[in-house]
């Protein structure tokens, strides 16, 4: 695979390629949630074993159009089109995942960042929104205050017990909103339990 990799990077087909050999740097298998060796990670997609170039080149082309997905909602949010994309995510839910993916990238604008939260809001206690639980656990260690905040007040729209321990870790966290949200959102979810 590696000889196949080197070989997609010198003929342009990918652009970047960064290799970890895990025996020597374990730390990065966690970091990355690798269970198997060869591990792809392609964007957020993860293939395991060998992979043949036709399929590195589908995830390539599916990375690719993400870049478009989140092309077109900031354009759909800056025009304020949430309703349109409500709608949109009614019938194509699967799409609500790429939304988080663009909520913890500080690169999206203010202004989509708060159309997502109102998105999120919409499908609050819906299975789409918990099948998102452990990707949002993933991102309660992030490096901004303001994604784990946010983080944190989706995690209580999800109305879900598997949320709590995460919910609980935020609410230890070093910044005060990323806490009161945690327990706001902890408070929450409790009531629903009950």
């Amino acid at each position: 695979m590696i000889r196949l990799l080197s070989d997609m990077l010198k003929n342009g087909k990918i652009a970047h390629l960064e290799m970890i050999n895990i025996g020597v740097n374990p730390v990065a298998a966690t970091e990355h949630n690798i269970r198997s060796v060869p591990t792809l990670l392609i964007g957020d997609h993860m293939l395991n074993g060998v992979v043949t170039e036709a399929e590195i080149s589908k995830w390539l082309t599916d990375e690719a159009d993400n870049a478009s997905l989140t092309d077109y909602y900031n354009e759909a949010f800056e025009q304020g089109q949430l309703e349109d994309v409500i709608n949109d995510l009614d019938v194509k839910i699967d799409k609500l995942s790429h939304l988080l993916v663009m909520l913890c990238d500080m690169e999206t604008p203010l202004t989509s960042r708060i159309a997502i939260s109102a998105i999120f809001e919409h499908f609050e206690n819906s299975s789409a929104l918990q099948s998102l639980v452990p990707a949002l656990c993933a991102q309660t260690e992030n490096d901004s205050k303001s994604v784990r905040t946010d983080v944190a007040h989706v995690l209580g729209l999800t109305g879900t017990e598997e949320a709590v321990p995460c919910l609980e870790k935020l609410a230890k966290d070093t910044f005060n909103d990323v806490r009161e949200t945690a327990m706001e959102a902890l408070e929450e979810i409790r009531q629903d339990l009950s």
